[in-house]
């Protein structure tokens, strides 16, 4: 279990494992779930790049787009496109967002990433949909 600061001031969030009961549909592991006094996120409030990031970066390896041999690094600024895009107001699909500005997008948004649109989609997928059920 890890302690992380939220932006509002004396706001402590832990991070925890969900019951068993409740796995990731996709690895099967448990999932985790933040518990504490942070508040709930609205619509202007920003998901913490900080648990995003930690989340992603101990379980980007479990995914099933994952490609043996790749480093955390290839895919950290698809997840960060992936839940800052989310994040952002509207109620589009991923698909909608997707040919609307993502595709199109990703290449001033990948900053020193060389993986094209194609390569990194799922992920940016992945972050998104995960983005999506926090907000």
């Amino acid at each position: 279990m890890s302690t992380r600061k939220n932006p509002a001031p004396g706001a402590a969030v832990l991070v925890e494992p969900d019951p068993a009961s409740n796995p990731d549909p996709v690895t099967e592991a448990p999932r985790t779930h933040l518990v504490g006094t942070a508040p709930e996120a609205t619509d202007g409030d920003a998901l913490d790049p900080s648990l995003e990031r930690d989340y992603w970066h101990v379980n980007y390896m479990t995914r099933p787009y994952y490609k043996e041999g790749r480093s955390f690094g290839d895919y950290e600024a698809a997840y960060r496109y992936g839940w800052e895009s989310a994040a952002k107001k509207g109620e589009m699909t991923f698909e909608e967002a997707e040919k609307a500005h993502l595709a199109s997008g990703w290449t001033a948004a990948r900053g020193e990433s060389h993986a094209s649109w194609e390569e990194i989609r799922e992920a940016t997928r992945d972050a998104w949909t995960r983005a999506r059920r926090h907000r």
